[in-house]
């Protein structure tokens, strides 16, 4: 069974807190009050909210519309719950406020520097299509009180969150913090940490390139990190380690740290430094090396380094009596001087 009001819904009243009029009416334009009371119709006959009608309705112009939805939020009235972005809610005046937002603070401070208006406003239109919840504007606020981010740093800042697909307040406060422990507060910062940042990217896939391995894990982009960091070696003196330690047969990562460990806790600071370090070690080296002239002189030739055979004339003459007697000299001789007969052992030798 349904049961329904007599009454005309266009003649229903309209519940309005006394402390609209009392707390937030003054700090509140002309377009943003009509527009509450729009909003409180909606929620009223749960109706949807819709920026065409809305314009429609009070006859003025969609960034009108957008600026009276930001002065509201920055006002405490109306929110974006984090679990659906796409909601507006109207925050019940008779509770304490869900969240510590000083709305007034931080549009003091925003009207103070025009600059940080500025950016704000750009942020809002560039990235929020210029609905940006209440919670960023206290984020904002938040981050460039405390990081002392200038405005152009601020609106980097959501630019690359927003190209990179991750605009949410973890991830972008996240970053914020990791721009302030880096000490970034200006552009200028900014494009130094990339350029620092791009750096050692170049130096792990140089250093992976050179062990043949994939790329670097946690672990050892943080070891290479370290070498650009604590130890401020530029890339000339890193690829001189490289080069060195690429000359052993099983190149790593450790013998990599091992090198620039020990030239650092030498106090060197340039390439040309390092040059004259090895070159010093080098020359240290070969000193300590045992001395042995003969074990390093070159062998003499043999040839006639024997003693010749002396020819007599006595030699020759016979050679040309008889050419045999160089093949076998002494045959020959026995030849010449055939043995004398024995004696018969069983004959009388006076016979």
């Amino acid at each position: 069974m349904l049961i329904r009001s007599e009454s005309d819904p266009q003649f229903m009243d309209l519940a309005l807190p006394d402390v609209f009029v009392t707390a937030y009416l003054p700090r509140l334009e002309g377009t943003a009050v009509k527009l509450y009371l729009c909003l409180l119709h909606c929620q009223a006959r749960a109706l949807p909210f819709e920026l065409s009608e809305a314009v429609r309705l009070l006859q003025t112009t969609e960034d009108d519309i957008k600026a009276a939805l930001l002065n509201l939020q920055l006002q405490g009235l109306l929110f974006r719950p984090a679990a659906a972005r796409d909601e507006l809610v109207l925050r019940d005046l008779k509770k304490q406020p869900e969240t510590e937002l000083n709305p007034e603070e931080a549009v003091r401070r925003m009207t103070a520097d025009p600059k940080r208006q500025d950016v704000v406003d750009s942020i809002n239109k560039s990235f929020f299509n210029g609905i940006m919840g209440l919670d960023w504007y206290h984020l904002i606020d938040v981050w460039f009180e405390t990081y002392q981010f200038k405005p152009e740093v601020m609106y980097t800042l959501f630019s690359e969150a927003y190209q990179s697909g991750k605009l949410k307040r973890s991830y972008v406060s996240a970053v914020a913090k990791s721009w302030h422990e880096r000490g970034i507060k200006t552009y200028e910062d900014r494009k130094q940490d990339q350029a620092q940042h791009e750096a050692k990217n170049s130096l792990g896939r140089q250093v992976s390139r050179s062990l043949n391995q994939g790329p670097l894990t946690a672990a050892q982009e943080q070891l290479v990190s370290h070498w650009a960091t604590d130890y401020g070696y530029d890339m000339d003196i890193i690829r001189l380690a490289l080069a060195k330690a690429t000359q052993t047969p099983k190149a790593s990562l450790n013998y990599f740290d091992k090198i620039l460990k020990e030239w650092h806790e030498a106090g060197l600071k340039t390439a040309e430094a390092v040059n004259r370090y090895e070159e010093n070690r080098r020359a240290k080296q070969l000193a300590k090396r045992p001395k042995n002239a003969a074990s390093g002189a070159r062998k003499g030739s043999n040839v006639a380094n024997f003693k010749q055979r002396q020819y007599s004339d006595d030699f020759f003459r016979q050679f040309e009596e008889d050419p045999r007697f160089l093949l076998n000299p002494t045959e020959l001789k026995a030849d010449s001087h055939p043995a004398e007969a024995q004696p018969d052992p069983g004959q009388d030798p006076g016979k």
